[in-house]
């Protein structure tokens, strides 16, 4: 938590990652859930990619990062 009191680590960008494949091809059902719950964020930016998968015949736009701007949008999102 120390690293999130001083103003030059801010914004705090965060990794989300990426589904595997094997999950888009065998749970395709809570891979949508989990996009479903990314695009429902209120809090700070989330960075979209499109990402292709052998199972899929599109890409799937698939959040990548979760960026917070101040502490005070960190201590939103934790709640």
């Amino acid at each position: 938590w120390r690293r999130l009191l001083g103003p030059e680590n801010w914004p705090l960008t965060l990794a989300i990652g990426k589904p595997a494949g094997a999950a888009v091809r065998d749970r395709i059902g809570q891979v949508r859930e989990h996009l479903q719950r990314w695009r429902d964020v209120t809090v700070g930016q989330v960075r979209w990619q499109n990402v292709r998968f052998q199972s899929t015949s599109e890409a799937i736009h698939i959040p990548t990062h979760w960026i917070l701007e101040t502490p005070s949008q960190w201590v939103q999102a934790t709640g």
